[in-house]
């Protein structure tokens, strides 16, 4: 029987002040029991949402030492990470599950600002945070420590980072244009990669061992023979259609080293966070 603490699952109803007015107006509220059992009943919580943001807060029971937000992969949602989610509460972290937007700039610039709303609404003395990103979620966490709140992200774990749609940190050199790419050295963040073998539609010239070669002060960690969602519990959940679940699998299948790849992020988040 795993040990961890009771866990209070609460919801933090977050809206982004960046929304048209059209949006701020869109109050309808859609609430829904949900469960993710490990075995020990311990995510039984509500989930409410509020358009345009859909944020989802986990608490330990007792006592809360720090927060860090998950960043997820496109259409992933918390099911695809509960034993990380359950990992991070075990560590008396506050989780702050934040889904995706499609657009780069909203979703990084709305990230500190879902940090605000929730130490407004559960003040624990909380000034900065911690960001775990994966694929899409890994390249916002990255903009958000380099650009958009480098003086409150205290710790990147960026999993597998896709630098796409379009590139921020891996554009090719070009002797005409300045600052082509955002940097991520000197900053007072603590920064850390992993690289998987990608797939799927993943350029390999936009992964993270290229954001390293222009980072090169930055940490890589390598899981050999690793797909790209190796990082999501198994059969991971996908929202939408089972169309669209079976073409995740279809770009993105099993590896053998998928496990060891999941048990080596959980043991950079106990060694980083």
């Amino acid at each position: 029987t795993k040990l961890f603490p009771s866990i209070i699952a609460i919801v933090a109803i977050l809206s982004s002040p960046l929304s048209t007015s059209a949006s701020k107006e869109i109050l309808q509220k859609t609430e829904r029991n949900k469960t993710f059992d490990d075995g020990d009943g311990l995510f039984n919580f509500k989930r409410e949402k509020r358009l345009p943001l859909d944020i989802v807060v986990f608490e330990p029971a007792f006592r809360s030492n720090s927060v860090t937000l998950i960043l997820p992969g496109r259409h992933l949602d918390p099911a695809d990470y509960q034993t990380t989610i359950d990992l991070l509460l075990s560590m008396y972290q506050t989780v702050v599950f934040f889904p995706t937007i499609a657009d780069d700039d909203e979703y990084a610039s709305s990230v500190p600002l879902a940090f605000d709303q929730y130490i407004e609404k559960a003040p624990r003395f909380h000034s900065e945070y911690s960001l775990l990103g994966h694929s899409y979620g890994a390249k916002i966490s990255l903009m958000v420590a380099s650009d958009y709140d480098p003086l409150r992200v205290v710790k990147v774990i960026a999993l597998d980072p896709v630098d796409m749609n379009p590139p921020r940190f891996t554009n090719p050199y070009n002797a005409t244009v300045t600052n082509i790419n955002l940097s991520l050295t000197d900053l007072s963040s603590d920064i850390l990669m992993t690289l998987t073998d990608g797939g799927g539609t993943i350029d390999p010239n936009h992964q993270a061992d290229t954001i390293i070669a222009m980072n090169p002060t930055l940490w890589l960690h390598k899981d050999f023979n690793a797909s790209h969602l190796a990082y999501c519990d198994p059969n991971p959940g996908v929202k939408g259609s089972l169309i669209l679940k079976f073409m995740r699998r279809a770009m993105f299948p099993k590896k053998d080293g998928d496990g060891l790849a999941l048990a080596n992020a959980h043991k950079l988040i106990q060694e980083h966070f």
